[in-house]
């Protein structure tokens, strides 16, 4: 079926990466075999450049990232920030005074870098997550002693903030207390993770402004991922594609259903909807 695409959005955790954070051979053929028919590929990501892998950042065929779950569109290779739709100073600051004491993990999502507090104890420690996601995190974040301070007079435009909590009964306080925030969009990329945003910033904001920027219509933009942080996107592309290892509402957001990441799902979505193989 021809569709006549020109744009291809793709997340990376769950979508175009495997489970050992790896974008497959064939995902990479498949997108470059788009990009010979003039078809761009886009990250469209709820990780900032910094926590996104420099072999993919700087790789030749992806020119743009859709970043922070749409708060910021980044040129990878020169990590010039040319769209944002930030967190207020203001915002950040009551956010983090009302969660002061509880027992969880914030980082700070500023101008493409990642910051969190300083813990003497190490970074996720006790937190129960995968041993890949600490390494990730103590590698990407600039731990900050006074960290209220800093996010006040230096961090620079704030794209989102990004907690870690221990417990499902955590998760289920933070997402009701933060959600009552009507300026706050608060979704989730992983299953131990809450990420809060402008309730303006989502991916499919940020896919739009990039598309506009591009001279392409959403009509002609295929958009894939397995989260809901995906489902503005898979819902405003003219053909939204949920990966088959997505929940059901993910599933249900979507236009088409394709393979999981496990089985190269992304590589399949582009090789029927794209190159008509």
């Amino acid at each position: 079926m021809d569709r006549k695409i020109q744009l291809i959005a793709a997340d990376l955790d769950g979508t175009l990466m495997n489970e050992h954070k790896e974008i497959s051979d064939r995902n990479w053929k498949a997108i470059e075999q788009a990009a010979k028919k003039g078809v761009k590929t886009v990250l469209a990501t709820g990780r900032t450049l910094a926590v996104i892998p420099q072999n993919i950042a700087e790789h030749p065929l992806l020119r743009y990232g859709v970043c922070s779950n749409g708060a910021a569109v980044i040129e990878l290779k020169t990590g010039k920030i040319i769209y944002h739709n930030s967190l207020s100073k203001e915002k950040v600051m009551e956010i983090l005074k009302s969660l002061k004491g509880r027992d969880i993990h914030i980082d700070v999502f500023a101008d493409g870098q990642a910051y969190t507090r300083h813990r003497e104890e190490g970074l996720l420690v006790g937190y129960g997550v995968p041993e890949w996601m600490r390494k990730l995190v103590i590698e990407s974040r600039t731990q900050v002693e006074d960290f209220e301070n800093f996010v006040i007079n230096k961090a620079g435009q704030v794209e989102r903030l990004n907690i870690f909590y221990k417990t499902k009964e955590e998760k289920e306080w933070l997402k009701e207390f933060l959600s009552q925030d009507k300026e706050l969009a608060v979704v989730s990329s992983l299953f131990m993770n809450l990420e809060i945003s402008s309730v303006y910033a989502n991916k499919g904001n940020g896919l739009r402004w990039l598309a506009g920027h591009l001279g392409i219509s959403m009509e002609q933009v295929m958009a894939l991922g397995d989260s809901d942080n995906d489902i503005t996107m898979l819902r405003m592309a003219g053909l939204g594609v949920a990966m088959e290892n997505a929940a059901q509402e993910i599933k249900e957001a979507a236009d088409e259903v394709t393979s999981s990441n496990e089985e190269d799902g992304v590589a399949q979505a582009i090789e029927r909807w794209v190159l008509g193989w």
